[in-house]
């Protein structure tokens, strides 16, 4: 039995961490946003299940892996996060996003057991659903990560067909977006 389990803890390893990124190098953390800038961390605590991309818009920004977090710098104002539309159900946070502010989001996947798919999903930490005296902690355990150079070019996504139908307005189950609002940011 141990040498069954042995066997199979690289197999279930891999199933936390993505080829797609990697550990930041020292002293690329980028501390408290500038004037003019916003920043997004997105954050997953060691749970179980693959990682999963997350777009900004329609642009690749990271993926979801089990213990670790990824900034995003983007300009102020309105913008979209979302997990692939390959996925079961799409994932989407909209934010209106504060210059000098940081916001947090929180992935994890629900599901997956037994007969079901697992289904990824985006939480925003709000001043509404009481987190915020925990999150420094909580990131402070996760390790830091980048899109590694070969993926931070990929081509924009195209949306599945799910989606597109949902944009045109062809299906009648809505996509509901969690909300981040400005007041949201630190």
């Amino acid at each position: 039995m141990k040498k069954l389990a042995l066997l199979l803890l690289p197999l279930f390893a891999s199933c936390s961490s993505s080829h797609h990124m990697r550990d930041m190098r020292v002293g690329t953390r980028s501390g408290q946003p500038g004037p003019d800038v916003s920043k997004v961390i997105i954050y997953r605590t060691k749970t179980p299940g693959a990682p999963f991309p997350i777009y900004g818009g329609e642009n690749l920004v990271g993926y979801s892996e089990s213990g670790s977090y990824f900034e995003i710098l983007c300009e102020p104002g309105g913008h979209r996060f979302s997990s692939s539309s390959t996925w079961p159900s799409d994932a989407v946070v909209t934010a209106d996003l504060a210059p000098g502010k940081t916001y947090y989001i929180e992935s994890y996947v629900v599901g997956g057991g037994g007969c079901s798919v697992a289904s990824p999903q985006l939480r925003p930490l709000t001043h509404e659903n009481g987190q915020w005296a925990k999150i420094e902690t909580k990131i402070n355990r996760l390790q830091s990560r980048e899109l590694g150079p070969e993926n931070a070019t990929v081509p924009a996504r195209k949306p599945g067909e799910k989606l597109k139908r949902i944009e045109e307005g062809n299906m009648e189950m809505r996509i509901d977006a969690e909300r981040l609002s400005r007041e949201d940011g630190r």
